[in-house]
């Protein structure tokens, strides 16, 4: 087998921080509009699903779903309300606080959204054994710390005047 050159840092710097980061971000722009077409929803009320998935084990009222998500107050609801003729969300009513509504996913969203996830997650398994545990952990503290700094640079943009 032949060894792979090591490209010098300052182009590993550019491919990482610069190519891949925007090819990725693309890419996953473009995936998520497949699936948000393929369900007949659009790309913000899919990553609100994903949200809601992510915390499914908690209850989720839909002011935190708008902490979560960065958006406003009316944006959530109106998510909320095409999530809900879409059929893959309820609202319930908290049974602590009847006032407070609670956001479940229906079981639509286990048939109809999950299966579409499988190929792209079976694909990044495998992809993800190819690597070993060191390398894993560099990557997953990688793309952690990626995470934070698309959050917090969200949250400058959306505190800035347009």
């Amino acid at each position: 087998m032949r060894k792979k050159t090591i490209p010098p840092r300052e182009e590993l710097l550019r491919l990482v921080g610069q190519d891949m980061g925007r090819a990725i971000a693309t890419r996953n722009v473009l995936f998520n509009q497949a699936v948000a077409d393929h369900l007949g929803i659009n790309t913000t009320d899919l990553r609100c699903l994903d949200v809601l998935d992510r915390h499914k084990e908690e209850p989720m009222t839909p002011s935190k779903l708008a902490e979560l998500t960065g958006l406003s107050s009316g944006a959530v609801t109106d998510v909320i309300d095409r999530l809900e003729r879409a059929g893959f969300v309820k609202r319930e009513r908290s049974t602590a606080d009847r006032r407070s509504v609670l956001l479940r996913l229906t079981p639509a969203h286990a048939q109809r959204v999950a299966p579409l996830f499988d190929g792209i997650q079976a694909a990044m398994a495998e992809l993800a054994a190819s690597y070993s545990d060191a390398e894993l952990a560099v990557i997953h503290d990688f793309l952690s710390r990626s995470v934070e700094i698309a959050r917090s640079e969200a949250d400058k943009l959306r505190d800035q005047k347009p």
